[in-house]
């Protein structure tokens, strides 16, 4: 089980990578059409896929934080 990162860990670890304020514009876009066009489909799947789309290196897991139920996560740290 790996731990959700807090939120400042997260904007640390996109900072460290140099993530442009334009690409993560371009995946919240992408995810909120997406949510909206396909309402049944898993919401961390499309994250997923937004995130292969831009080439980034990390990826969208289910958490046991009940207030941030999807954790994003490095790839180094993939299982």
């Amino acid at each position: 089980m790996t731990t959700a990162p807090t939120d400042s860990e997260s904007t640390e670890t996109a900072d460290a990578v140099g993530i442009e304020s334009t690409a993560l514009f371009g995946i919240l876009r992408y995810v909120a059409n997406e949510c909206q066009k396909h309402p049944s489909d898993s919401v961390k799947d499309i994250v997923n896929e937004a995130l292969d789309d831009y080439g980034l290196p990390f990826y969208a897991e289910w958490s046991d934080n009940d207030d941030q139920p999807i954790s994003i996560l490095p790839n180094a740290k993939r299982r």
